[in-house]
């Protein structure tokens, strides 16, 4: 008989390097492999803390990379400290329901030369 694998949870906190010069910097990378193929993303806050410099923006962005090669995005962006918190239109937008997450990307960036902002995704949901 197969050994079975059940659904594990996913709770990851991440942070980011972010890019200067609204360059995204290189990403921070959850990969999915056997025996969990696949993520069931229930949710996800984006934490930008750090200072601000006047007229900062910064930009915090997450592509799901799926097992057919084909890539879903989303960015948030924020001019101050304070968390994002994807809403379910945000989460439909951004999932394919009849695809697998085999990736998910997680990037920065700041519209300055240099940057005291810190950006962390909170992430949760299952492996499967």
């Amino acid at each position: 008989m197969p050994k079975r694998h059940y659904p594990r949870l996913l709770k990851e906190s991440k942070s980011v390097t972010l890019g200067v010069n609204n360059t995204y910097a290189s990403p921070t990378v959850i990969n999915f492999f056997p025996p969990y193929y696949t993520c069931f993303l229930a949710g996800c806050q984006i934490v930008f803390g750090g200072t601000f410099g006047t007229g900062e923006t910064a930009t915090a962005k997450m592509d799901l990379l799926y097992e057919d090669g084909t890539m879903s995005s989303i960015e948030k962006s924020a001019t101050a400290t304070g968390t994002i918190t994807l809403l379910e239109v945000d989460l439909f937008s951004l999932i394919s329901p009849d695809k697998r997450i085999r990736t998910i990307l997680l990037y920065g960036k700041s519209n300055m030369s240099s940057t005291n902002v810190t950006i962390t995704f909170l992430l949760r949901g299952w492996y499967i």
